[in-house]
């Protein structure tokens, strides 16, 4: 439920799905008497229930960069008599406190985690962040800390808005036309291909019944890989598939309606023979299967029979199934 927008229309706060939260919150695991630091506090109501799971001997801290959040939210908490919960305005991605927490839980999508968190995180906590993976793939991964690097207890699927600031990392939302678009390269040559392919016709073939996470191993695997989203009719239209420059071609499944699990391809036709391919040959991955290790970005990194290692400026991000 979009709460707060820019001045351009853009959703920039939200209270999030209910399950999201309550799957969030089984993830961070917070005790009675725990120190807990949220990242992002939208309405309140999170923090809300992280005070509750933390008790009266246990307190949180919730950082949000918007004034225009976090004085809405005070007054919700108060309301709600939550008076173990702290609201701060500030720059979640570097908290000013000299606390330390046994919890950490980010609820704004992040490219990369900050230092500064792991830093502010006691040995053996946990910290939840929504990460973004690779082409619009978003993964809420609990980490816990263990010898100066962060291992994966569980990963869940999610989408999520990003974070505002350094933690947006680079542009790979951007909109064309009537789609929203999920990329890891935006370039502006990429960019003008896929306006120019989704101007032609398409021409359509039938795949089967496809299984959940097929399109995991693809998004990991492929710099090609892209996701479309779009308002339909009768709800929203998702495709998901392989964009090339040379020679121009977009290929993508059609999974919700008005036309699902069918391939709509525009452009030079190898796009869509590529997908098929993949879709043959690479064994749908659900993404709860995954192992997901962060350690600092510079560091030996041993990536053997690694699905994908993720170089971001301060972690590197080692996904195994």
């Amino acid at each position: 439920m979009v709460t707060r927008r820019s001045q351009d229309g853009v959703a920039i706060s939200s209270s999030s799905q209910p399950a999201l939260m309550a799957q969030m919150l089984e993830q961070v695991d917070v005790r009675a008497g725990m120190a807990v630091l949220e990242i992002g506090t939208g309405t309140g109501y999170n923090a809300a229930l992280l005070g509750r799971l933390a008790g009266p001997a246990g307190a949180v801290l919730t950082v949000d960069v918007d004034p225009a959040v976090t004085g809405p939210a005070r007054r919700h908490l108060a309301g709600a008599g939550a008076s173990n919960v702290e609201v701060v305005t500030g720059d979640g991605w570097e908290p000013e406190t000299d606390a330390t927490f046994d919890r950490i839980e980010v609820t704004v999508g992040v490219w990369d985690l900050s230092p500064a968190w792991l830093a502010l995180l006691e040995p053996g906590g946990v910290l939840v962040a929504p990460l973004w993976l690779r082409a619009g793939q978003q993964a809420s991964i609990a980490f816990r800390r263990a010898n100066g690097r962060l291992e994966s207890t569980s990963v869940r699927p999610c989408g999520f808005m990003r974070m505002r600031g350094p933690g947006a990392g680079e542009p790979t939302y951007l909109q064309v036309g009537s789609w929203t678009v999920a990329l890891d390269h935006t370039g502006p040559e990429r960019v003008r291909a896929l306006a120019a392919l989704l101007d032609t016709d398409s021409s359509v073939q039938r795949v089967p019944v496809l299984q959940r996470g097929w399109f995991t191993p693809i998004a990991l695997g492929e710099p090609d890989a892209v996701n479309l989203f779009a308002d339909g009719p009768t709800g929203p239209v998702v495709r998901s598939g392989i964009l090339q420059v040379e020679p121009p071609g977009l290929a993508v499944v059609e999974t919700k309606p008005p036309a699902a699990d069918v391939i709509r391809s525009f452009g030079d036709d190898e796009a869509r023979r590529r997908l098929v391919d993949l879709l043959q040959t690479a064994p749908a991955l659900d993404p709860s299967q995954l192992a997901v290790s962060a350690l600092p970005t510079g560091e030996d990194v041993d990536s053997d029979g690694a699905v994908a290692t993720l170089i971001r400026p301060n972690f590197t991000f080692v996904v195994r199934r």
